[in-house]
């Protein structure tokens, strides 16, 4: 056997033998939005001059549509009529793009004028959310990306090349990221270390510190698994990487998508070899984010936790609770705990009070006598003192 043949055996042999390549951890419970929705949904049609097969025809379309704009109730905020503004522009393209079919009829009769079908459709939405997301009908989710990574000979690796790619995936997708810039130097810290490794507590703490919605947080490690010399004399070094996340709604420390993945990484250097492993390990886990995120359900309420220090006594506490219970907009107030003369609770709020929460803390009336100043907002911790 020839050196060049030697060479391209040996490189088959280090490919084949690096999908055996396995890190230490724990693996992340693959966690993913359902890809179909079975549907019930009923529609009726005139029985005019085309008869009654044209009007069974048209009854069938009008429960398809019916069961996509059920579908669509779940993703957005709005009411049905403006779903149905947005939608109604052509509702047979809808059902002949694929957003539904008709799995089976479950019922039908001819009511004399009308004709009227009860089915059961397969709606596939994440094309139905892509349109939705298009018309600017979704929630706007402020997500948060912190994977640290580490080479097996060399920890804590500088410009994380899996985040990046993640980030990048998803703001080319049109998510509101938060800049890395903004907690670079957190992504090595112990309570990032403890969210990658699924404490939810930990992970929801770091998504209210930075305001986000959403935190994505894992680990990322590569190792070397192979190095073999090229008839240009230039070595060609392969990593083997592996990739786990995590993603969790901060509000409600739900893990809305979860998975792991393995890639391989070929450079002149090992720690080019290990960054082109990551990249590609970020750029093939990014579509399966992608899709979980779009098909998050939209709500019309939001969490806020509210941390307000400087109360006298718990009775206090207990008051300035009921005053926030009556607050326009707030839905349920739930405590935490009380310790000290502070207390932490979580606010259930509408949607559109959530985005002026703090002022209206500071300003209603209701709450005058504890004389409240906000010093931290965002979308989902508001820290406050008494001044009474």
């Amino acid at each position: 056997m020839d050196r060049r043949k030697a060479q391209r055996f040996l490189i088959a042999a280090v490919l084949m033998l690096s999908v055996a390549v396995n890190f230490n951890g724990v693996a992340a419970n693959p966690i993913h939005a359902p890809l179909e929705k079975d549907i019930t949904a009923e529609g009726e049609a005139a029985i005019g001059v085309s008869g009654k097969t044209a009007a069974r025809d048209a009854a069938l379309a009008q429960a398809l549509c019916n069961a996509i704009l059920q579908v669509a109730g779940g993703y957005v905020e709005s009411k049905t009529e403006v779903i149905n503004m947005a939608l109604k522009e052509s509702y047979t393209k809808l059902i002949t793009d694929g957003f539904a079919s008709v799995d089976k009829v479950l019922a039908e009769n001819d009511r004399g004028d009308t004709y009227w079908v009860k089915i059961k459709a397969i709606v596939t939405p994440k094309p139905l959310a892509e349109k939705l997301k298009a018309k600017r009908l979704l929630r706007e989710w402020k997500i948060m990306v912190v994977i640290p990574e580490q080479h097996l000979s060399r920890p804590n690796i500088p410009d994380p090349a899996a985040e990046t790619q993640v980030i990048g995936c998803l703001v080319r997708a049109g998510f509101f990221v938060v800049d890395q810039s903004q907690y670079e130097r957190i992504r090595y810290d112990r309570q990032v270390r403890l969210a990658a490794k699924g404490d939810i507590e930990a992970a929801c703490a770091i998504g209210k510190q930075y305001g986000c919605d959403i935190i994505i947080v894992g680990e990322a490690f590569t190792q070397m698994i192979g190095r073999w010399p090229t008839s240009a004399g230039v070595d060609v070094v392969a990593c083997r990487g592996r990739l786990e996340y995590r993603a969790v709604r901060v509000d409600t420390a739900e893990i809305v998508s979860a998975g792991d993945l393995h890639e391989t990484g070929r450079d002149a250097t090992e720690e080019l070899a290990s960054k082109v492993a990551l990249s590609e390990a970020g750029k093939s886990i990014s579509p399966a984010i992608i899709t979980d995120l779009l098909l998050l359900p939209g709500s019309s309420t939001r969490h806020v936790q509210l941390k307000i220090s400087g109360l006298k006594k718990a009775s206090d506490a207990q008051r300035l609770e009921k005053a926030l219970r009556d607050l326009p907009g707030v839905e349920k107030v739930t405590r935490f705990r009380y310790d000290n003369g502070v207390d932490i609770v979580d606010l259930t709020v509408s949607a559109a009070t959530s985005e002026n929460l703090a002022a209206l803390i500071e300003e209603h009336p209701s709450l005058d006598g504890f004389q409240i100043e906000v010093s931290s907002d965002s979308k989902s911790l508001i820290i406050a003192r008494c001044r009474y």
